[in-house]
């Protein structure tokens, strides 16, 4: 009797602290759902033993809220949950973050796991903004080496004169 006691001594706190972490799982998922991404990331950060899907959670909420930074950190935390949709994610927080060069190869690792229509919509896309920002570049600098010759091409008129 007195092991039967001192065991559930021991074990009473855990059982609590299952029920306060289910009570605040459970908040988050709400204040997600409401649209309160800030207070849902936080509900989802208080949680002492969370899990990888926690920490899915989390990131998702905190991509929600638009703190990119704080969600990639997040996803790389939540090993264990669909590696295909954890990819996906992380690659959409990188195009976000003009990161396009990460987001493609999140992208490409998400279709490694499992072939997926937005997974391949979202590739091209980053795949079609980084050609546009590329031939942009191209063109900007051939604006500025004309520039540069329209320039010189100036002073050297003004000096024969």
């Amino acid at each position: 009797m007195r092991f039967k006691i001192i065991l559930y001594g021991l074990l009473s706190p855990l059982l609590f602290a299952d029920m306060f972490d289910f009570q605040t799982i459970e908040k988050a998922n709400s204040a997600y759902v409401e649209g309160d991404f800030n207070k849902s990331a936080k509900l989802f950060g208080s949680l002492k033993n969370s899990d990888s899907t926690v920490a899915y959670d989390k990131a998702n909420a905190e991509y929600k809220a638009g703190r990119y930074d704080e969600a990639l950190s997040s996803y790389k935390k939540a090993k264990g949950v669909d590696e295909a949709q954890r990819q996906h994610n992380i690659g959409n927080a990188h195009f976000k973050k003009q990161e396009l060069d990460k987001a493609i190869e999140a992208y490409e690792k998400a279709l490694e796991v499992r072939d997926d229509e937005d997974t391949k919509h979202n590739l091209e896309l980053a795949k079609k903004k980084k050609k546009e920002e590329e031939q942009k570049k191209e063109q900007d600098k051939k604006n500025e080496d004309k520039d540069k010759k329209d320039d010189k091409n100036k002073d050297d008129k003004k000096k024969q004169d």
